[in-house]
């Protein structure tokens, strides 16, 4: 997917009625998959109570993960700048994709956790 970049030569920072470019979440989306990933498997690595050198072969999907997010990682910054709470609602849907067990609530609410906090801070700081 081909992503578009904005420049804006005039700063719209006083204007009257403010403009929101909504960016989506597709780039802050590889970030969300990257934390479903990490807890799927760690938790398939501590599925017989213990974490061994065996379990580095659970780590394939994690890495893929890992580098989807880091490669875009300043446009998913800017994606979770002007986040909504239906986008952290479409974000927390993700956990569908990962076999997180009885938990998957937990790990939901932590990640709605960060989102809304993140969410919150800028709206703070704007």
């Amino acid at each position: 997917m081909k992503t578009l970049a904005i420049t804006l030569d005039k700063d719209l920072s006083n204007s009257p009625k403010p403009i929101n470019l909504n960016l989506g979440v597709e780039e802050l989306s590889d970030f969300v998959d990257l934390y479903f990933s990490a807890v799927e498997t760690y938790l398939k690595a501590k599925a017989d109570d213990k974490i061994e050198i065996s379990d580095l072969a659970l780590l394939g999907s994690f890495t893929l993960n890992l580098f989807a997010a880091l490669t875009d990682s300043d446009i998913a910054l800017a994606e979770a700048k002007d986040l909504t709470d239906e986008e952290i609602t479409v974000l927390l849907a993700f956990a569908d994709n990962y076999q997180l067990g009885s938990d998957v609530m937990k790990y939901q609410q932590l990640l709605k956790v960060v989102l809304t906090g993140f969410q919150t801070f800028t709206v703070f700081t704007a």
